[in-house]
């Protein structure tokens, strides 16, 4: 686990648990970021979320309705919960519509 050093968030200066401190000037810092992300997306792919709004216009429904849906026990569970509401993947939500919509998928 890694926290920040006394220096605070801005400084180059890292404290891991298990080893003793280590420097990385922000140079190193950023590009490790975007090596971590590149492969990243290279083995899990584009990863495409919605949120309540697109699960209504997804499933064709009023916002009261949509979210009777999201609340019922087959539904998919969200994938994070932030202030300004639930998130879902859009791969769960569609396998859920072809699963209990089907009529749905044939009006597409």
């Amino acid at each position: 686990m890694s926290l920040p050093s006394r220096g605070g968030i801005g400084s180059s200066e890292q404290v891991n648990s298990l080893h003793a401190p280590v420097r990385m000037n922000s140079a190193s810092a950023q590009r490790s970021g975007v090596q971590f992300a590149c492969s990243y997306r290279r083995r899990m792919g584009k990863l495409r979320l919605v949120a309540s709004q697109e699960v209504q216009e997804m499933l064709g429904v009023s916002r009261t309705r949509a979210y009777q849906i999201t609340n019922s026990k087959s539904f998919p569970d969200p994938v994070a919960v932030l202030s300004v509401g639930r998130i879902w993947q859009a791969e769960d939500v569609e396998r859920w519509i072809r699963d209990h919509r089907p009529n749905l998928q044939d009006a597409e």
